[in-house]
């Protein structure tokens, strides 16, 4: 049976709050408060993740499935944000990108390019691996 657009809905907005709940969980255990929320600036920039704890600046996208490409609009996305609003951004910029399934491709990519990668209750590019030496 196909799901219906406001089932699909449902099911986005439920991924969209399981990231930032997960996001601002996992910040937590490392001594970041910051309260987790949705982000629109303009009907071009909007973000699933916007948690900004002071000493860095967690932003970026929730999906069910992640791939290569996601990994990459997440980084460039986190980018455009920080040139085009850098108000927003305090501390150190991590992208950030929370899925219920990571492709392989979405892992290499994500390590490559620093990207914090989330999939459902485990990172799989930890934030210090995100944030690179000297963390």
């Amino acid at each position: 049976r196909m799901a219906t657009k406001e089932q699909f809905e449902a099911m986005a907005v439920s991924v969209e709050e399981s990231g930032r709940d997960m996001v601002q969980y996992l910040l937590e255990q490392r001594g970041h408060r910051c309260a987790a929320e949705r982000l629109r600036l303009d009907a071009e920039y909007e973000f699933d993740v916007y948690c900004n704890a002071g000493a860095l600046t967690a932003v970026g996208e929730a999906k069910v499935r992640a791939g290569r490409r996601d990994v990459e609009r997440a980084l460039e996305r986190a980018q455009g944000l920080q040139r085009r609003w850098p108000e927003k951004i305090s501390g150190r910029l991590v992208a950030v990108l929370y899925s219920l399934v990571a492709e392989p491709s979405a892992v290499q990519r994500a390590r490559e390019l620093k990207v914090w990668l989330i999939e459902s209750k485990r990172e799989v590019v930890t934030l210090e691996e995100a944030l690179g030496a000297g963390a």
